[in-house]
């Protein structure tokens, strides 16, 4: 068993191999292998990433990232 955090300025769903699997900014476990990655809802970015999850502990789990699109910048 492999261990991700995928890290997002708020609480989302996360989809793993477009299966609903948990929340943003918590600790998911995953089978070793290729996984693609997805958020709930809009606005995020990139739209999904597909990563290698292998070699990972709960105290050193992956992390993948999304941004927050659409914000204003001022």
């Amino acid at each position: 068993m492999e261990y991700v955090i995928v890290n997002f300025p708020e609480s989302r769903g996360v989809l793993i191999d477009d299966n609903s699997s948990g929340q943003t900014n918590e600790t998911l476990m995953v089978e070793t292998g290729h996984h693609e990655f997805k958020l709930e809802g809009d606005g995020y970015a990139p739209d999904n990433q597909t990563e290698l999850v292998e070699n990972t502990t709960p105290g050193y789990p992956m992390q993948i990232n999304f941004s927050k699109t659409g914000d204003d910048p001022q």
